[in-house]
């Protein structure tokens, strides 16, 4: 922030916020004026909270604030103005000047606080930027569109109709523009998800006009299913291939698909369901989804705090992730949000996590293993297992097959002047002639190899323990399109229990550097599957499946 406006610190930043005053500006006055008022949220006057993205860092501008000067971003500076015509003489709220982005334990309060910020709003200014590609004819449009749907209601013709009475050129025109303003930045945003489903209403502002959220949602039902023909050839169709508008009907459909049968929001599924979506800062792709989760009882919240690394962050969710006891396919997600979040070997605090995680006896852990409480482990299937035995040459053999095509692509992935047979990780695996795996140099015969289901590249060497449990020995690296199941006996089923933390572990890994041709370095993923899979002996096991 420039010189000039300073922050005064919160008593409470968990309870308190800043709202802005909007006086009433000209049409054509270039000035944005506020004043700050610190309230409890529970006591807050009506206010409306603004949805924006932030945009070039690079492009600024001035607003005062109590009579100060605050340099902020283009974007922000226009949201504002735009509210300032809409709504004039109220209070508003937006991120960057009522939270102090420079203070991170403020920041990290405020953040957690956002949920509720837009819930108890009055309502939510969702600000698009100015008019542009035609998008002044299409708010035009929506306008004549929701006039003609409130005339229609004592007795509502088919949807389709308005659509159909407009001529061929205005359903192009209509059709362009939405697709335009479908594409604006502001719905790649990951935050627009929680500020457009917790907003009591939402209003869309584009130049100085505004359209409510619901007349885009009536625009999408009045043409669906939709085209023009042009020159006897399907040209155009308008209606939910449109990304906007898919958008609002997966928002929609969230609650049905995504509400477990207790009507908890899975914090892993909506990880997963907006990975595409974009924010500047990686931890967001947690915070943006913490108000739309609901824990179980008992549940430690998930606390917002920007000062933890993306590996303190990715710890801290994933034990989240063990409330859904049903669910078997948790390392998927696990592995998708260590990605989301960038994580590997090198990333701050990972290493040091490694070498300092305390360790358990084996007899607490066995302890733990033979009563293991579900709500404490990720839990997944084991797609398919293959015994090891020891070959005629010594080396260890498994009953896999591979395809030739698989196994020259395999072999020539890794340089043929590192000399795996010796390598002190690994031990090469084959079907009796050739190298179908590499596992671990301390995996022998008897040992189980295992793929955990959905996840090819997650394979493990287990032994057993005692009775049905088996210890993770280590990993291993199975060729691609390798088949568990050609090999008579059928291997054993497992089903793996993995505490959190050693999720995190197990799905972290070392980053890759290629050659100029685009081999990987086979040193370099041996190093990230020498590293331990487990925090402590028997933290993780494996559990003969029932079924």
């Amino acid at each position: 922030m420039a010189a000039g406006y300073s922050y005064q610190p919160l008593q409470d930043a968990g309870s308190q916020l800043r709202l802005l005053w909007l006086g009433r500006g000209s049409h054509a006055d270039d000035q944005v004026d506020v004043s700050v008022r610190v309230v409890n949220i529970a006591e807050a006057p009506k206010y409306f909270a603004i949805s924006y993205t932030w945009g070039d860092p690079e492009s600024e501008r001035q607003v005062r604030v109590d009579g100060e000067p605050m340099t902020v971003r283009q974007n922000c500076f226009y949201a504002l103005w735009q509210a300032q015509q809409r709504r004039p003489c109220s209070y508003v709220w937006i991120d960057s000047i009522c939270i102090n982005q420079q203070d991170l334990a403020e920041k990290s309060c405020q953040v957690q606080m956002m949920g509720r910020i837009y819930a108890l709003s009055t309502g939510v200014l969702s600000s698009l930027g100015p008019h542009g590609n035609d998008s002044e004819y299409l708010f035009a449009k929506l306008h004549d569109m929701m006039a003609w749907k409130a005339r229609s209601e004592q007795s509502p013709p088919p949807p389709s109709k308005w659509i159909d009475e407009q001529d061929e050129q205005t359903e192009v025109r209509l059709a362009n523009a939405m697709s335009h303003l479908s594409i604006k930045p502001y719905f790649e945003r990951l935050w627009v998800i929680q500020e457009l489903l917790l907003g009591p209403t939402v209003d869309i502002l584009c130049g100085p006009d505004e359209v409510s959220l619901e007349a885009v949602d009536v625009f999408d039902e009045f043409t669906k299913g939709k085209a023009y023909i042009k020159g006897g050839a399907y040209a155009w169709r308008i209606g939910p291939v449109i990304p906007f508008t898919q958008l609002l009907m997966r928002m929609r459909a969230w609650p049905d698909r995504l509400r477990g049968d207790d009507s908890t929001w899975k914090l892993k599924n909506l990880l997963h369901s907006c990975a595409n979506f974009g924010c500047a800062d990686a931890r967001d792709r947690v915070f943006a989804m913490t108000a739309l989760v609901q824990l179980p009882d008992g549940a430690l919240p998930i606390v917002t705090n920007y000062s933890a690394s993306d590996f303190q962050m990715a710890l801290d969710t994933v034990r989240h992730f063990t409330s859904d006891d049903r669910d078997e396919t948790s390392i998927f997600y696990v592995k998708r949000l260590v990605r989301t979040l960038s994580i590997d070997l090198d990333s701050r605090g990972v290493l040091s996590w490694i070498r300092d995680s305390p360790q358990s006896s084996d007899q607490s852990a066995a302890a733990v293993m033979s009563n293991p409480d579900p709500r404490g482990f990720l839990r997944d299937k084991c797609a398919d297992s293959c015994r090891l035995s020891l070959g005629d040459d010594g080396r260890l053999t498994a009953s896999l097959s591979i395809c030739s095509y698989e196994r020259d692509r395999f072999v020539n992935d890794f340089p043929t002047s590192f000399s795996r047979d010796h390598h002190p990780a690994f031990q090469e695996v084959t079907d009796g002639n050739n190298c179908v795996a590499y596992v671990a140099a301390s995996a022998r015969p008897g040992d189980y190899l295992v793929q955990v289901l959905g996840n090819g590249n997650v394979n493990l060497v287990v032994r057993q323990y005692e009775d049905r449990y088996y210890e993770i020995v280590g990993q291993a690296i199975v060729l691609t399109n390798t088949d568990f199941a050609a090999h008579e006996p059928p291997g054993k089923r497992f089903r793996l229990w993995t505490d959190p933390e050693d999720a995190v572990l197990l799905s972290v890994e070392r980053p890759v550097s290629t050659h100029a041709a685009g081999c990987l370095e086979f040193h370099e993923v041996a190093e990230r599957y020498a590293t331990r899979v487990t925090r402590s002996p028997l933290s993780s096991f494996a559990v003969l499946a029932d079924d």
